[in-house]
């Protein structure tokens, strides 16, 4: 027996190793084909068989379905194909993963927030969506529930007066403390020191104020009507820091707190100019 034998399909000879060998009563015989042209032919037989996916209902090769083996109990391989594509199968995944990612994102209406102001938990329907705010189109939705924003700005004016909140900070949220009523001297003083810095930076005013040298009295020292700190906007009575010479900007020598009409009378007015129109309204009025 030659070392060598033909094969049909691509003609070459090759070793006998290269060929299946077979043995029936101790006789050994080989194939016809060697290994290489057996899998090809194989292969193309299997890929001729078309396969149905459940999915898109397109048919495709079986080639484009992902395939199992399980071993029957009488040692028989038995081959499954799944009922979806490989295409079909990655594009679900896909769509499961982002699915995902979209529930425990703060853009789902499905997962619970919690309110920085109440600090509970609520669903996303209770709270409103920052249009501002967006991404590909997903809403973004508000850091406090709809119902304390809603008793916030009721809170904020109440019979002309502004009302004030704090937000203190723990590890797990923002609690709210509102003070009802008016704002306190204290919270005006600071109110009307930051005010005044503000205005002298802007104006490039001297400025060597502290927040204690602002102190609100009782009445006013130029009417002598009582300070409201918890007045409307621009009410008569509601404090006001004047500076005695508008030029020499904000220091403790230089300011004096009156009430909010006075300083609008005097605005930058010097004795002189206030002499004149006092002389002048006199004149005329005492001619009616």
């Amino acid at each position: 027996m030659s070392e060598t034998r033909k094969c049909i399909v691509c003609g070459q000879d090759k070793k006998l190793v290269k060929f299946s060998k077979r043995i029936h009563k101790e006789k050994a015989s080989y194939g016809k084909t060697c290994h290489t042209c057996g899998t090809l032919i194989r292969r193309s037989e299997i890929l001729k068989k078309i396969i149905k996916c459940e999915q898109c209902g397109e048919e495709k090769k079986i080639n484009k379905y992902q395939v199992s083996h399980s071993l029957l109990s009488g040692g028989e391989l038995e081959t499954k194909y799944s009922p979806e594509c490989k295409e079909c199968m990655d594009r679900n995944k896909r769509a499961r993963k982002s699915e995902e990612n979209f529930k425990n994102s703060r853009y789902s209406t499905e997962k619970l927030q919690l309110c920085r102001r109440c600090g509970k938990e609520k669903g996303a329907d209770c709270f409103y969506v920052d249009k501002r705010r967006n991404k590909n189109g997903k809403p973004y939705r508000k850091s406090e529930c709809i119902e304390c924003m809603k008793e916030r700005s009721r809170l904020q004016w109440v019979g002309g007066r502004k009302d004030t909140y704090s937000y203190e900070y723990t590890p797990s949220k923002l609690n709210k403390e509102i003070n009802p009523g008016a704002l306190t001297k204290k919270d005006y003083q600071k109110r009307m020191f930051l005010a005044a810095r503000g205005r002298a930076k802007s104006k490039g005013l001297p400025f060597t104020l502290n927040e204690e040298d602002v102190v609100i009295p009782d009445k006013c020292p130029v009417f002598g009507i009582d300070i409201d700190v918890g007045a409307a906007k621009y009410a008569p009575n509601i404090p006001s820091i004047d500076r005695v010479v508008p030029e020499l900007g904000y220091t403790k020598e230089n300011i004096r707190i009156v009430c909010y009409r006075a300083n609008r009378l005097k605005n930058n007015a010097s004795f002189e100019e206030l002499e004149l129109i006092y002389n002048w309204m006199k004149k005329e009025l005492g001619k009616e």
